[in-house]
């Protein structure tokens, strides 16, 4: 049990905890720094810059043409004390501007401290009829400037006339790139040198990893250890989907002794969560079985020469068979060897909890890590989405988006610090730490800062991406701590949460900008440890702050003040798919502003009208709805349009396999 006489509320104590170091470390803020005030943006990606800081890129609407959708990509870099890097735009750098869609996939950090970054590009689209999407890459110095010859938005890496999607890319030694990506029928591989040319002996159009009849998709990358590159695909040659495996050199052929096509590593493997270097010069490859309902998960190692490591079975070794449903499989090494994997469940029905577990170099669970995953989160909420990064010592930093119920009323972000004996780092709660802030929050993302800590990022439910640095240390034990504070027109929901304490009673107390504090109730903590209120008294925009006081051993103590912004009112807005990507029939998140008529359509990336519903019945605020629970949509990029009283907003969605 934390020491009483510790007495931080859990802003301060965050705000402590999550400091860098040196004098700029003032910069970080405990409801996060925010990365751009101009923009509208979605879906954060990230990358560790290697000094302690992090570089963010995300789609962005705020160039929006009046005609139509319009979403560009835009990149931050943030640095260790928790300031926009020097000579970075307050609102970001524009990595691509072109017209019609571009989304960016993944982030590499060059040998430079510079990063190479790949998107999907949809400007082509209306230019040459029958194509599709085309793969483009673009590399940025450290300083913000676009690398000497690299052209402004973005070299194109592919231009074929199928649909070319889901880029990878992978750092190579030599201050260069990987890029590999799937048209949908075939795999394909390119390096880049660091000064945008493909590298020497390579093909113009990429070494074709597989071109067999069929299907072939979702490429992944991970470092051979040589130089080379191990690539990991879906394949159904086999009839049922499998995973297959391709090494190739620096020099762009097929490694010795590899056959064409490359090699099967795990049969009827539908889900992969990643793949990562064993450090042994093969590979780890986490898989599920199905891509949605009582997935099994497994998880495989293979070695220099494609054979399976030494006491692996063909299928893998078991990673989670419990029943029900489960999603989100993450994958990071552990330092010692093995690694650590997470995954959202839903073994308990009606809620999604986070699950982890540790497996070690021979694939076995290490000591203390329980069958099927340690339960990381014990809520009736939903927690899903999970994020990981190691913490250099064979743990690991969680982030994941927890939602209060199913429409999505209150979303906020969490974090957990998992140590290496499945335990908790001290002072460290149960079910995490919320990221403290009243604006509802999503689509975590989180990397290391090489000291031992991490950063995560996420949007929020204003089109913002804010940035948080986690310090190994963690936060302070807290006597009372602010869990969640959430804003209505005409409510404000609070929760404290107590860490001892159970027969404390506490004050609600609330003050304006102009007023003196006023207590409104007394509180004490439920059987869980805690303090919940709702506050029906507010006006709608105005802003208020909230504070707890209370007795103990004859001194009376307050938590520092908390402001909640009270909205005039909802705002129409359209979110997108929850999750994004998502698998099968996806789930539309959006915003109501009133109760007239309103629709959902889905749409091609062609334009063309496939699905619409009425909105007709729902009430005002934000829904969370799926479009058509009876089909699964095939893989590819689709558009959502909300309409409602002349007004319009499109989001872009990828269903995946």
């Amino acid at each position: 049990m934390p020491s009483q006489s510790l007495r931080l509320h859990f802003t301060a104590a965050l705000a402590l905890a999550l400091s860098g170091p040196g004098p700029a470390a003032a910069g970080w803020l405990p409801e996060g720094v925010l990365l751009c005030s101009a923009c509208h943006a979605r879906f954060p990606q990230m990358a560790a810059d290697g000094a302690g800081g992090a570089y963010v890129a995300w789609t962005d609407t705020r160039n929006e043409a009046p005609s139509g959708s319009r979403d560009d990509t835009y990149l931050q870099r943030i640095t260790a004390g928790g300031e926009i890097a020097p000579g970075w735009p307050p609102d970001g750098l524009p990595v691509c501007t072109a017209a019609d869609g571009q989304y960016p996939s993944t982030l590499a950090l060059d040998q430079a401290g510079g990063l190479f970054v790949a998107w999907e590009d949809y400007r082509g689209l209306n230019l040459v009829p029958g194509t599709g999407g085309d793969v483009y890459v673009s590399r940025f110095l450290a300083d913000g400037s676009i690398a000497p010859g690299w052209p402004a938005n973005g070299l194109p890496v592919s231009q074929r006339e199928w649909n070319e999607h889901f880029p990878v890319l992978l750092a190579d030694d030599t201050g260069g790139a990987y890029v590999t990506w799937d048209d949908e029928r075939d795999i394909y591989l390119k390096r880049l040198t660091a000064d945008g040319e493909v590298a020497p002996g390579w093909p113009q159009d990429g070494v074709p990893v597989c071109t067999l009849p069929g299907f072939q998709g979702g490429p992944d990358l991970a470092p051979d250890g040589t130089g080379g590159v191990f690539i990991v695909w879906g394949d159904l040659r086999d009839g049922p989907i499998a995973q297959y495996v391709q090494r190739v050199t620096a020099s762009g052929e097929i490694a010795p002794g590899w056959p064409v096509n490359g090699v099967r590593v795990m049969l009827g493997c539908a889900l992969r969560g990643g793949i990562v270097p064993d450090g042994a010069g093969g590979a780890y490859l986490g898989c599920g079985t199905q891509a949605f309902q009582d997935d099994d998960y497994f998880l495989q190692r293979f070695t220099a020469d494609g054979s399976l490591a030494p006491g692996w079975p063909a299928e893998g070794v078991p990673v989670c068979l419990a029943p029900d449903e489960r999603a989100g499989l993450r994958m990071v090494l552990d330092g010692q060897g093995g690694v650590l994997l997470a995954w959202s469940d839903q073994r308990d029905f009606f809620d999604d909890d986070i699950f982890a577990v540790r497996v070690r170099p021979d694939g076995t669970r290490s000591p203390g890590w329980p069958l099927d995953g340690l339960r990381i989160t014990d809520n009736t909420v939903f927690d899903s989405f999970p994020n990981m990064a190691s913490n250099r010592m064979a743990g690991a930093y969680l982030c994941w988006e927890w939602e209060s119920n199913l429409q999505g009323f209150d979303r906020r972000v969490a974090i957990q610090h998992l140590a290496e004996n499945a335990t908790l780092v001290p002072g460290w709660p149960a079910n995490g730490l919320f990221i403290p802030t009243v604006v509802q929050s999503g689509y975590p993302r989180i990397v290391e800062d090489g000291a031992g800590g991490a950063i995560v990022a996420w949007e929020d439910i204003t089109e913002h991406v804010r940035a948080l640095r986690i310090e190994h240390d963690g936060p302070v034990p807290v006597q009372l701590a602010l869990v969640s504070a959430d804003a209505e027109p005409s409510l404000v929901r609070l929760t404290w949460s107590t860490a001892s304490g159970i027969n404390l009673r506490a004050r609600v107390e609330r003050r304006t900008e102009p007023t003196e504090w006023q207590t409104l109730a007394e509180l004490s903590p439920d059987g869980s440890g805690r303090l919940l209120y709702e506050d029906r008294t507010v006006t709608p925009g105005t802003r208020y702050a909230y504070r707890l006081s209370y007795f103990e051993d004859g001194r009376e103590y307050s938590t520092p003040e908390t402001w909640v912004a009270v909205p005039l009112a909802f705002q129409l807005a359209l979110e997108g798919f929850r999750p994004n990507p998502a698998v099968g029939s996806p789930v539309v998140a959006f915003t109501l502003a009133d109760q007239a008529p309103a629709a959902l359509e889905l749409l091609d990336i062609a334009g063309r009208r496939i699905f619409s519903r009425s909105l007709h019945g729902l009430d005002v605020g934000r829904h969370e709805l799926r479009l058509d629970a009876s089909r699964s949509l095939p893989p590819g990029v689709y558009l959502v349009r909300l309409q409602q009283a002349g007004r319009s907003f499109l989001a872009r969605g990828v269903v995946v396999r």
